[in-house]
């Protein structure tokens, strides 16, 4: 037994020798300090010299451009301001053209510089439409083949009859990516050794500018170098512009008639550049089209009549029942609601809930398709979401004008058909089937075909026995409902409306 506990003894002494002998070992120590990546950086700004008539922008005026003389009359006017020359910067706000008065024989041109900090870099210009209005129809518009407004924000004909022509600035000997002057680069004249943008040369604002992407440097041309400055001129024209000259851009405002009076054309212009290194196969490409939706939230609808004469483009909550604009959720206190809020499926929509009053029926509701005629609609949907088990699905209805008289003649109703309750439903009302509210048509539309009835037709029947058809003038209503009329607490939601193309979201 006693020489067990030696044993141990001796075990616990030597465990402690091998502990005591790990310090020993020789060491060194090399640090090296303050090792960094830093991303480097594709910076595009853009600056523009504006160009109108025999007039140049400086300092926010219109001054006489170097070497012209003041025209009779001179327009613009000297003095008056303008906004299309500025300092390279960020876009944001800024235009390239904002004119309010274009005549036929109007000319203008815009010498853009981009500036690419601090690395190579390829570029594009990207182009589209985004209005081509008719925003009114005078009689010398309507003698001239004009159709009478329809609403519609592509319904006008400026875009077809404003010319524009665009090329590389970058003067008689140097290529693009030089930054002196001193050979004519950026000097607003074309010239025949400048590269032309547009692939047919020019052409209407309809065709070059409508969803276009130009290629100012690629993987086949070469990249912009970083720090260099590279021009642009784009020249426009009221009419047809011809550009088959080098140094010469001339404007014949004569092939621009009385069609295109009161319309208005807006655009949006692009710039874009993307890192060339490492990036060997770029190409611009195709862009996608500019969205056309408008958004609609509860701080842009009317809340009277009143809103809607000062401006008809608004949309409103209607009460059917009473004929009157509603007010957010007005009916409230008897357990109705009306709001555009975060519905179903957390999609921003125009919620309607019906009160306990007597008949209750809403509308998300429009004037702004005042005299529309039918046959011009390109386009008509709707997206709805029905929260009642009822079967009283929310429905689309407008004032129809079958003779041009400006007359009640009911409304035009389409009700849904396959509607799941809970479930999104979107409508495309021109593919379903329509009737008359409350009456008979005005002819015969039985099924013998020769006297009046009130059997539901397409959308083509209608427009093969009312070929004139429109909304009404003077009380063009346009709404979806919820309520035929009741039941209280029918729940129904509408997302968006589409109009001859243009959809209109509502949104929170």
């Amino acid at each position: 037994m006693k020489k067990i506990l030696t044993s141990l003894g001796m075990i616990v002494f030597v465990g402690a020798l091998v502990a005591g002998g790990t310090g020993a070992f020789f060491s060194d120590t090399e640090t090296s300090e303050g090792n960094v990546f830093t991303a480097g950086a594709i910076d595009l700004t853009v600056d523009s010299e504006q160009h109108y008539n025999n007039a140049v922008c400086v300092d926010n005026e219109w001054e006489l451009a170097p070497g012209e003389q003041v025209a009779n009359p001179q327009w613009p006017i000297l003095g008056t301001d303008c906004d299309g020359t500025w300092e390279a910067t960020d876009l944001g706000a800024h235009t390239f053209f904002n004119f309010d008065d274009i005549k036929p024989g109007d000319e203008g041109e815009n010498t853009i510089s981009l500036h690419v900090d601090n690395n190579d870099a390829y570029a594009c210009v990207d182009v589209s439409l985004t209005k081509n209005d008719d925003v009114s129809s005078t009689e010398p518009e309507l003698e001239a083949g004009d159709t009478v407004n329809t609403g519609s924000l592509f319904d006008g004909e400026l875009a077809e009859n404003m010319t524009f022509f665009a090329w590389s600035d970058w003067g008689p000997t140097t290529g693009f990516g030089n930054d002196s002057k001193a050979d004519g680069e950026g000097d607003n004249i074309w010239q025949a050794n400048e590269p032309k943008l547009f692939t047919n040369t020019s052409g209407p604002a309809s065709d070059v500018l409508d969803g276009e992407s130009y290629t100012l440097a690629d993987s086949n041309t070469g990249a912009l170098s970083g720090g260099v400055v590279n021009y642009i001129g784009l020249a426009w024209c009221a009419g047809t512009l011809d550009a088959s000259v080098p140094g010469t851009i001339t404007c014949d405002g004569g092939t621009m008639g009385n069609i295109a009076q009161t319309d208005s054309m807006e655009a949006t212009i692009a710039f874009r550049v993307e890192q060339a290194r490492n990036n060997e196969n770029f190409e611009c490409g195709d862009i996608d089209p500019v969205s056309t939706d408008v958004l609609i939230g509860s701080n842009d609808l009317a809340q009277s009549f009143g809103d809607v004469i000062v401006d008809p483009t608004k949309w409103l909550f209607y009460n059917d029942t009473n004929d009157t604009v509603m007010t957010i959720n007005q009916f409230a206190g008897d357990g109705g609601a009306n709001d555009i809020v975060t519905g179903p499926e957390s999609t921003g929509a125009a919620q309607m809930i019906l009160d306990t009053n007597p008949t209750p029926r809403y509308n998300i509701a429009t004037y702004q398709f005042s005299a529309t005629p039918l046959a011009s609609i390109s386009s008509l949907k709707y997206r709805i979401y029905d929260a009642s088990p009822s079967g009283e699905t929310p429905y689309l209805h407008f004032n129809v004008d079958f003779d041009n008289s400006d007359t009640w003649q009911r409304r035009l109703v389409q009700t849904p058909t396959g509607v799941v309750v809970n479930t999104w439903t979107e409508v495309d009302a021109l593919a379903e089937m329509w009737h008359l509210s409350g009456g008979t048509w005005p002819i015969g539309t039985t099924e013998d075909g020769t006297t009046p009835g009130s059997t539901p037709k397409t959308w083509a029947e209608i427009l093969s026995e009312y070929p004139t058809a429109a909304f009404r003038t003077t009380d063009s209503f346009f709404g979806v409902r919820v309520g035929h009329p009741g039941p209280a607490g029918e729940e129904g939601y509408v997302d968006w409306v589409e109009f001859d193309g243009v959809k209109y979201d509502f949104a929170n």
